[in-house]
């Protein structure tokens, strides 16, 4: 109700990053709650932690959804075909797209076909389609030569 950032991220993803430090900090406070003096730090810079954290991605998002929303579309779309992998459905460009009207990946995806690029693996609102052409690789390892080979 109070950090409306959970409504975009959960809160879960990061709080189990942090799982064990939670539980060493909810041992320290009970150790001394007895004595009116319960030691509450840990579990205080655990939860700012875990809304910056969360912020952050929030922030990252929205940038993203911004630089998108100024690229061409079409474009846009394709280059997201090229890093999907090599099946992938309408939905997967709506999730990735949820800006983009569904009349823009339709065009998006009869250029490709007709340029050869994809094709469909079926027909219908579920229907697959399949890359044709190689897609960019993420961060793919690489060897380097050091002699010019």
């Amino acid at each position: 109700k109070y950090f409306s950032v959970f409504k975009y991220v959960s809160f879960f993803k990061y709080f189990l990053k942090s799982k064990e430090a939670w539980k060493s900090g909810i041992v320290t406070a009970n150790y001394y709650w007895s004595s009116g003096f319960a030691q509450t730090d840990m579990i205080f810079r655990i939860l700012l932690n875990i809304l910056i954290e969360s912020y952050q991605e929030v922030d990252r998002m929205a940038h993203e959804y911004v630089f998108e929303r100024e690229l061409n579309k079409s474009n846009n779309i394709e280059n997201s075909i090229l890093k999907l992998d090599e099946i992938f459905s309408k939905e997967d460009l709506r999730k990735r797209h949820p800006n983009v009207s569904d009349a823009t990946i339709d065009r998006t995806l009869k250029r490709l076909k007709d340029e050869n690029k994809i094709r469909p693996l079926g027909k219908g609102r579920s229907s697959k389609w399949q890359r044709i052409v190689s897609g960019h690789k993420k961060f793919g390892m690489e060897q380097l030569s050091l002699f010019g080979d």
